[in-house]
């Protein structure tokens, strides 16, 4: 019988412990993966307080991650990037002895993960189908071959702002999970290249485990 990993995810609102909880642990369950639920952080993403939730929770499962926006983490340094980010979550004064922390960061915001399937994006935003269209054209327009992960060309045409652009009713904890649920974990690693590393890491830990 496979041996099952725990892990525990610290992650930065509502919405992302939503996606946790619904979304990606129903799918990591698949590889014998349990996914505790989300500890919220809440805002005021920095490594204090990275640093204080991380050490408590990596004492009480197998592995602990992480999901966190690039934009909602303060404290960046000038050219910080989000590898560097990580890297300092693993240095951390309080976490250098933790040697099962795996640390993730959305680039560069979890709204990122909704532009894997503009179909299912648009369609939440009017219910008449000639219009739907109109929007997935726009995007297309305004994105051309631009990956989700690099939607961000400055604040203020960051994945969210481009959804409230035109889905005015749009509520990140209401319609995020929900549309990220339709479009699936398979079609956002096809298209997000950062998140789908993150989930290889954690599934090759899982079959490491049950190789031992």
């Amino acid at each position: 019988m496979a041996k099952e990993i725990t892990l525990g995810i610290s992650v930065e609102g509502q919405t992302e412990a939503y996606f946790a909880k619904y979304v990606l642990a129903r799918y990591l369950k698949n590889f014998n993966i349990n996914l505790a639920d989300p500890l919220i952080l809440g805002g005021n993403v920095n490594i204090p307080r990275i640093e204080s939730v991380l050490s408590l929770m990596a004492n009480n499962y197998d592995y602990v991650t992480t999901l966190y926006d690039f934009y909602g983490f303060e404290g960046q340094n000038f050219g910080e990037t989000k590898e560097s980010l990580c890297q300092r979550i693993l240095t951390a004064a309080g976490l250098q002895n933790c040697k099962n922390i795996i640390p993730y960061i959305q680039m560069y915001e979890f709204e990122a993960l909704l532009f894997s399937d503009l179909n299912i994006l648009c369609k939440y935003m009017d219910d008449n189908p000639i219009v739907v269209q109109k929007y997935i054209e726009e995007f297309k327009a305004n994105l051309g071959d631009l990956p989700p992960e690099k939607v961000n060309n400055s604040i203020l045409t960051a994945p969210s702002k481009r959804i409230h652009a035109i889905f005015k009713r749009y509520k990140k904890s209401i319609y995020g999970y929900t549309i990220a649920q339709e479009i699936g974990v398979h079609k956002i690693r096809e298209m997000c290249p950062n998140f789908n590393n993150w989930l290889e890491n954690l599934i090759n830990l899982a079959q490491e485990r049950n190789q031992s």
